[in-house]
This record gives structure tokens, sequence and C-alpha cells, in this order.
């Protein structure tokens, strides 16, 4: 087991690596752009400023004058990256058996099947482990840099009746439990995708990758494009184009996993146990599967 999770994650470095950057680089912006549509308004007084720009910078001052709001809209940025990287990487653990011509080496080798999908979905998780923590550290140290200048604005934004806070402190339990929902969300794609993409292991590599798509298509942006989204800066609930249900957009992909509901009690307690459930489902599905083969 150790063997397969040592060439499984020295294997998928690359794409760690990848995905790792591109959605930090989607984390530092959004902060970026939040101080810089605060900061712009230093030099100017009040009654200097349109109706436009006074209800911009209301709104930016508000959501920096919350530490939690900023972080999970920071932490979360990158999600859509980090969620195409989750298919390829349940797709590419058994893709590369097959490029590599390695499939039947390793189920002949001697190691029962059911532990080879362990190692392999062991091997997954890790992967999603170490993104979601590096990730949430990026979020947690660029916050930290960010609000280290609001003394810088402070004075400017108490003209219109905020405070912001002097320092970037959202909470360690609050970035603990935003940070395992992150962990769920990614872990659930990994699942899903790493169960189709050995059920269809001698398919294209595209149609493994299809399923777990739209799967995130119905549940996720579909779901949210029906039902609406909340604003958190304006605190207003945009409506979808049919339905509109400020109930049931909480339970969308996106939103129960990425994003700062999700660490609400009844959202982090529904969230988990889906995760907990659907895990479960795959692997018992697999490793029963294998076992029937073992025994044969």
């Amino acid at each position: 087991m150790k063997v397969i999770l040592k060439k499984e994650v020295k294997g998928h470095f690359l794409l760690f690596l990848i995905t790792v950057l591109i959605s930090a680089f989607f984390q530092i912006t959004t902060i970026l752009g939040f101080y810089i549509n605060v900061k712009m308004y230093k030099p100017l007084r009040i009654n200097a400023l349109s109706k436009d720009q006074i209800e911009l910078l209301l709104n930016m001052l508000k959501l920096f004058s919350e530490p939690k709001n900023v972080f999970a809209t920071s932490f979360y940025a990158g999600s859509t990256v980090v969620v195409i990287a989750m298919i390829v990487l349940g797709v590419s653990i058994w893709d590369s058996e097959i490029k590599n011509h390695t499939a039947e080496f390793l189920f002949s080798s001697g190691m029962s099947h059911s532990k080879i999908v362990l190692a392999k979905f062991v091997s997954g998780s890790v992967i999603v482990g170490v993104i979601t923590l590096v990730l949430c550290a990026v979020s947690a140290a660029m916050m930290s840099v960010v609000y280290s200048k609001v003394p810088d604005f402070t004075s400017f934004a108490v003209q219109i009746g905020i405070v912001p806070p002097r320092s970037f402190n959202p909470g360690g339990l609050f970035i603990f439990k935003a940070a395992a929902m992150y962990f769920l969300g990614a872990e659930l794609i990994f699942a899903i995708s790493f169960v189709f993409a050995f059920i269809f292991l001698k398919k294209a590599w595209v149609q493994k990758a299809v399923i777990p798509f739209v799967i995130y298509l119905i549940w996720g942006v579909f779901w949210n494009m029906l039902f609406g989204y909340p604003n958190s800066v304006t605190k207003k609930f945009h409506k979808g184009i049919l339905l509109s249900s400020k109930w049931l957009w909480k339970f969308s992909f996106n939103s129960l996993y990425f994003s700062q509901q999700a660490t609400k009690p009844f959202e982090i307690a529904f969230g988990a146990s889906i995760a907990f459930a659907v895990l479960c489902i795959l692997n018992f599905f697999l490793l029963n599967m294998f076992e029937k083969i073992d025994k044969v």
C-alpha cells in the first residue's frame, strides 16, 4: 500500500502544483481587489464622491470590516479550479495505469484488489487534503498582510460610520470549519470521478470525466442558476431564472461546501452527512465488487 501511495503522490505532483498556483492566484487577486477598492478612496473627502462611488465604497468597507466574510470569499475564490483538478485527479489515477500498460500487472501483483483500490483512493485523498491546507494557509497569510494596512484608512472609514478591525482575526474555529467543508466538497468530486473512472476504465479519458462534470453542473452551477445565490456584500438574494428559494440554494454543491454558509452548524451537519453517505456508498460499491473478484 505504501508503494502505491508514494507512486500516486509523486505521479500527480505536477497536477497538485498547477492547482495550487492557479487557485492561489485567484485567492490573492481577490484579496488585493478588496484592498485596492477601499484604498483608492483614501485621499478623497466623502463629499467629493459620487453616489455610486459612495455605495461601492460602503459595500467594500462593510465586507472588509468582517474578516470572516473576506476570508471565506478569498479562500473559495479558486474553488472552481480545484473542482476541475479533482475530476482530472480521479480520472488520471486510473488512466495512468492504462496509458503505461501497468493495469494488468498491478491487479496480478498478488495484492488484493480491494487493497489496491483503497491505496489509490487514500493517495488521492491525501492530495486533496494537502491542497486544502495550502490554499487555506495562502488566504490566511494574505489576509494578515492586507489587514496590517487597515489602520492607513481607518480614519476615512470612520467618516461613513464604519470602523474596520485593526487585525485579521476571523477565529481559528471558523477557519477550521471552512477548511473542513472545503475538503469535503473537493473530496466528493474526487471520489465520484475516481469511481466512474474505474467503471469506464477502458473508455476514452473524456468519457470518464463527463459524468462527474455533469453531476457538478446539475448539483452546483445549474442549481444556482435555478434557485439563485446570495451576495455577501449587499446581503441581497439574487433570484434565479425560473424559480427562487432562499432555502434551496444553500444545498447546491457550490454553496454547501464552498461558501461562508458552510460554517453554520446546520450546513456543516447537512454537508458532512451527505459527504459521509456518498463516500461510504462509493467505496462500498468498489470494495464489494473487488472482494467478489478476489474470491473468484
